[in-house]
């Protein structure tokens, strides 16, 4: 769903088959709000070049339709209509769909894609990407310079190794303190 914020009311037309056609729409606030309260008819509008070929009432609440029985190798649009009492608005128009036709192509013109060139092309990007990472990956676990913000991070300094167990926890008690459990209420 649109983000309803914005003061946009958008439409959109896609072919599905030769004879069915998916329209999809989005309303901002102001006008979902506008078609709800003053109680307006939403309508439908499909035109089949530039001519109006079918009106169809829907629900405020509707936001898609499919479109059955439509004529192929046609073009298409649709219009959202608020519409009362002869009042009609246009709330927002589509692209420009045409549906594909119904019968094999007349043409004799062989179209044909050739996988194994894009997969070629596909796995040599893919190689360059990988070669770029492990190049950046080996230039960095060999450089001897920490970066900058390193040193904000971890502080260099030597950890002590103590031999007796006494000191050892001594140790351990002023370097890693215990913490509060915030996840008990005290």
């Amino acid at each position: 769903m649109m983000n309803t914020n914005l003061d946009e009311n958008r439409c959109f037309l896609f072919p599905i088959d030769p004879h069915m056609i998916f329209a999809y729409w989005d309303f901002s606030a102001v006008t979902i709000e506008d078609i709800e309260n003053k109680s307006k008819q939403l309508q439908l509008v499909l035109y089949k070049d530039a001519q109006e070929y079918r009106r169809l009432d829907l629900p405020s609440h509707a936001r898609n339709y499919y479109m059955r029985e439509v004529e192929s190798d046609s073009a298409y649009t649709i219009s959202l209509v608020s519409s009362k009492k002869g009042e009609q608005e246009i709330i927002g128009s589509s692209n420009p769909c045409k549906t594909p036709p119904d019968r094999q192509s007349l043409s004799g013109e062989v179209k044909m894609v050739d996988v194994n060139e894009l997969r070629a092309a596909a796995q040599n990007t893919i190689a360059k990407e990988k070669k770029q990472r492990e190049e950046g990956a080996a230039a960095a676990a060999y450089s001897y310079e920490s970066p900058a913000h390193m040193e904000d991070i971890v502080p260099e300094k030597k950890t002590p190794v103590y031999l007796d167990p006494q000191q050892d926890e001594a140790f351990n008690a002023i370097s890693y303190p215990k913490r509060p459990d915030y996840s008990k209420k005290q």
